[in-house]
């Protein structure tokens, strides 16, 4: 079907994850996370999610049980668990984000997800890769004259190849 269909109006959106139950999506104006069931007929967004300073990226764990919401002015990652009805429960920041020295704003943004479980967040000093208790273990560099890393995204063949954008 080529044809778009409205799913929600007048409701901010930054970042998005679709799952077969529903959208998560980043409102960080309102200090947010939404959902939007899909299995309701005429549903609306509803508000999930508080706790980030200004929630940014998201990305579902592998097993689809738990909400990871980058807090691009804060200093953490947030950890929601995904209940059957599609709310968030037990909201705590799960990660620490390494910060530009002298700085308190990370500027974090995107995120994803590798199969095995491990965070990657694109910040203003790289790529912050956590493992699954979430510590930072690896911090790539960036392209210093582009400005800071935005989103990143597994994907071609076989989902392999890491896309970033910079800028």
């Amino acid at each position: 079907n080529n044809n778009p269909m409205v799913l929600a109006e007048d409701v901010g959106c930054n970042d998005l994850v679709v799952l077969d139950h529903g959208v998560y999506f980043t409102s960080p104006g309102e200090k947010c996370v939404r959902y939007l069931s899909l299995k309701e007929a005429e549903s609306k967004p509803i508000k999930v999610g508080v706790g980030p300073e200004r929630p940014n990226g998201l990305i579902v764990t592998p097993d689809r049980r738990f909400l990871h919401v980058v807090d691009s002015a804060g200093r953490y990652v947030w950890s929601y668990r995904i209940e059957d009805d599609g709310r968030l429960s037990a909201g705590q920041p799960y990660g620490y984000l390494h910060l530009p020295q002298d700085q308190v704003m990370t500027g974090a943004d995107g995120a994803t997800m590798t199969a095995d479980g491990s965070l990657i967040v694109a910040t203003e000093l790289g790529l912050q890769i956590f493992d699954q208790p979430g510590r930072v273990h690896v911090l790539t560099s960036r392209p210093t004259e582009t400005g800071k890393l935005t989103n990143c995204v597994f994907a071609g063949e076989d989902m392999k190849t890491l896309f970033v954008t910079v800028g």
